[in-house]
Parts: structure tokens; sequence; C-alpha cells
């Protein structure tokens, strides 16, 4: 489903980096899987999963299993990468069809790290740290976090992001700024979310 992957989750692990992106083609049959989840019932789900189960327990979680296996091995593939690269135990999952605002104010996450793609509407959307102030979070506003003159960054549907969180040893005050965009019922979100679970 994908190459290189290795490496490109690896790099999260960097000092100093707290996004890695990895972009991806889908291949025909991930697509497919992805229009017949779209156009079913909600599937949503949120799970603890160990190392040896992502694949049985996404397919078990996903209606009709039949129809999503392709979406379900491919939840698996990334959920083994990331366990791998963070080193952790276990991993909490969670997939969601958003139709509403989404989280529109700009945060950090107080976890070690965060996977996030999207399988269908548009990609998370981040800043650059040097285009944020910190100061400003957490006021229940968007006003004055993005520095005058830049630009709002924002992963590609089915890209891979990789999020730093402040609770990644050293890294406190330096967890990627990020926001979810809005999606509606015509124009839904598919978002495939993994946290770290006991990592390093």
């Amino acid at each position: 489903m994908f190459d290189g992957l290795p490496s490109a989750f690896a790099e999260i692990r960097q000092a100093g980096v707290n996004l890695a992106r990895i972009p991806r083609t889908p291949s025909p049959d991930l697509r497919a899987a992805v229009a017949r989840v779209l156009a079913g019932p909600a599937a949503d789900f949120d799970l603890q999963v160990d190392a040896g189960t992502f694949e049985a327990r996404f397919a078990a979680a996903l209606p009709p299993p039949a129809l999503a296996a392709d979406l379900a091995a491919d939840m698996a593939a990334i959920a083994r990468q990331f366990a791998a690269a963070t080193g952790a135990c276990g991993l909490r999952a969670r997939f969601e069809r958003i139709e509403g605002p989404g989280c529109k104010l700009f945060h950090v996450d107080y976890v070690e790290c965060r996977l996030i793609t999207t399988y269908a509407g548009a990609g998370t959307e981040y800043l650059a740290d040097a285009d944020v102030d910190r100061a400003r979070l957490g006021r229940g506003s968007n006003r004055g976090i993005k520095r005058r003159g830049a630009a709002i960054a924002r992963l590609a549907a089915y890209e891979i992001g990789l999020f730093k969180g402040e609770g990644w040893p050293g890294n406190r005050g330096g967890g990627i700024v990020h926001r979810s965009p809005p999606a509606t019922r015509d124009d839904p979100r598919l978002v495939f979310v993994l946290d770290a679970l006991c990592a390093h």
C-alpha cells in the first residue's frame, strides 16, 4: 500500500522535529473501501489496541467488515509503523466521521505523539513554529496566534502526519500547533487518529 515508511516515521524521533509529513498515493482498492464506508452508516470507533491485533480489531470495528477490509488493512499497516517508530506498547485508535465545525481553535496536544490521516475531506491544518505566538494559545480564540502574513498549512487527503505533542520528552513548549478544518454533512471528513501509549 505504501513504500519507505519506516525511515519517514522515524523522522519524528529527531530533536527539533515536531511534525513529520508522509505523502501517500492510495490504491484504487483503498479508495473504493473508503467510498463504501463514507456512503454507509457511521463507522466511528475509539479503541485501545495492542501490537498483533491491529488488523483484526479495525476490521471488526468497521461495518460491514467485508466491504472495508482494504481500509482496515491500511489502518493496521500505519499502526504497525507508528508503534515501531514511537516504541509504543499499545495505541489508542480513533476513527471519526466529522460533519461539523471540528476543533476550530489552534492548539497543541498534551500527548507524546499523535498520528492523523484524513481518508476523506480536508486534512488537518497547522502552523510552522516560526509563525506562532504561543503566548496566545489557550485563550478561547485564534486571535494573534498566527503571526501577521503567515500561511496556514494543511495535510492532503491520505497523507500521514505525525504530530509531536507537549508530552514528548524534552518537547514542553514545542508541540505542533494545529486545528481541524470545518466539515459539513455534504462534505464530511473521515479521520483516523492514533496516540502512542507507554511510548519509548
